[in-house]
């Protein structure tokens, strides 16, 4: 026998998925009919340049899988076909789709009687995009990494999940797509934000795309190995541009391309090793000019003891540096100076938390203090990464962020899960403000079966951010 009130709760909660924007029925979208445009891609007045750059995109790729060119135009004019409305405007939110209700990073494609909408949260930036593959050292505009840009967001997941199309490089090898001379679409509206808030293929070391291919050859930048299979990746750009300047340009504005392409960006937080810059600001005056504009005052208290000549680490228990480095924070935090003027190598700014990483090295203060910290475990020599120096380490974590709380209680330091203090503390329990990046270094040594099942162990304690250290980054 049926249970009634079980089929109407099962009718009901159909019913609720049919009508739901983000669940919408199937129905079928000729894009393309045996090599004719069927559809239009329509465009505010006045479009961001993440909804520019979205619409060429369409464009190129519905060309590249039927050879044929879905026309751009703006929302005033007469659309054609099925219409592909490509960020904000006045038609989406005639359509109830106000991007001020959506969360940041958030993008919508949605599926409408004649119509599919690509919409998210865009930074406010009009600038013209200037977007020529046939010419790519001409392009201009393209977004930035770190600015909303959730209507790319929503065109390149349109363009995977209902296109076919895949980027695996940045090369003239590296688009991957279907052919056919009719491109139908079938699916459903999807709503979402990325699984990461930030995602970051360049790592601490700036926003220049043109590093891409050096960090992910298997040779080095420069190198006869690199020359060799760049040589072999961009065949017919060598051939276009036989100026290396005008060379480089248009393989810059591919690698950017193709990290728009790989959703690069979101909320920037970069971490690394920032204390370096106290050496120029606290030991000794640079000889280099710039650097040396950063000298304060010889501060020997702060560095590690029991070394001669210049220190390799600072004293982890010096109150003096945590004091100075809750200042800094502070500084940071108020605007009053950024990453670059603190010294920080890779020049951070806000949004990005204040960052709080010690040398890369394990050659720690001698002083009686810190050498009460500094208790060896049995997993030293073994594995990579370890929690030798966590208790140690994770204290002083704790002592600046204490120290900048007392102003700045909204206010957290950022800082890594890094070689030998890997594993989180046992004597101690982290500020639960702390973000902490796990470095998962072990990538450089494939064989290291132990190495990488230790990594793996330490994926599965609590994280908040996961640095990959590409194989070119020395």
């Amino acid at each position: 026998m049926f249970d009634k009130g079980l089929v109407k709760m099962l009718v009901g909660a159909l019913s609720a998925l049919i009508a739901s924007g983000s669940a919408s029925i199937a129905e079928r979208y000729g894009l393309v009919e045996n090599g004719e445009p069927g559809a239009s891609i329509i465009l505010a007045k006045q479009p961001t340049r993440a909804a520019q750059l979205a619409a060429f995109e369409i464009q190129r790729h519905v060309r590249l899988i039927t050879g044929a060119t879905i026309p751009i135009q703006g929302e005033s004019e007469e659309a054609r076909g099925i219409q592909i409305l490509i960020g904000e405007s006045e038609k989406t939110r005639a359509n109830r789709l106000n991007t001020q209700e959506l969360k940041p990073q958030e993008y919508v494609v949605q599926f409408l009687p004649r119509a599919i909408m690509m919409v998210g949260r865009d930074a406010p930036q009009f600038d013209e995009v200037i977007y020529d593959m046939e010419n790519p050292a001409a392009m201009k505009g393209l977004p930035g990494f770190w600015e909303e840009q959730g209507t790319l967001y929503a065109a390149y997941d349109f363009l995977e999940k209902f296109c076919g199309v895949r980027w695996v490089n940045p090369t003239e090898l590296g688009t991957v797509h279907p052919e056919a001379k009719t491109l139908t679409i079938t699916g459903r509206s999807i709503r979402r934000q990325p699984g990461f808030e930030y995602r970051d293929a360049l790592g601490a070391t700036g926003d220049n795309p043109a590093r891409y291919d050096s960090y992910v050859s298997l040779w080095p930048g420069g190198s006869g190995g690199f020359k060799a299979w760049d040589a072999a990746a961009y065949p017919k750009l060598h051939e276009q541009y036989p100026q290396a300047g005008t060379y480089e340009a248009a393989r810059r504005n591919l690698a950017h391309l193709f990290l728009l392409r790989s959703r690069n960006g979101g909320n920037i937080q970069r971490c690394n090793h920032s204390l370096y810059g106290y050496y120029q600001r606290f030991w000794e005056k640079s000889k280099d000019p710039n650097a040396a504009k950063l000298f304060v005052e010889k501060k020997p208290d702060m560095f590690a003891k029991g070394y001669e000549g210049e220190p390799p680490q600072m004293c982890y228990t010096s109150r003096e540096l945590i004091e100075q480095l809750a200042q800094d924070a502070r500084d940071y935090y108020d605007g009053k100076k950024t990453g670059g003027d603190l010294g920080i190598f890779w020049q951070p700014n806000l949004p990005n938390l204040f960052p709080v990483e010690p040398m890369d090295n394990s050659s720690f203060c001698k002083c009686d203090a810190c050498q009460a910290w500094l208790t060896k475990t049995s997993q030293e020599g073994k594995v990579y990464s370890t929690g030798m120096y966590s208790d140690y380490f994770f204290n002083f974590i704790n002592e600046v962020q204490k120290e900048l709380k007392k102003t700045h209680p909204d206010k957290n330091i950022m800082t890594l899960a890094y070689a030998s203090h890997a594993y989180p503390p046992t004597r101690l329990k982290l500020d639960p403000g702390v973000a902490v990046q796990f470095c998962f270094a072990c990538n450089r040594a494939p064989a290291s079966g132990e190495n990488y099942a230790n990594e793996m162990k330490l994926l599965n304690t609590t994280t908040v951010f996961v640095l990959r250290l590409l194989s070119g980054y020395n």
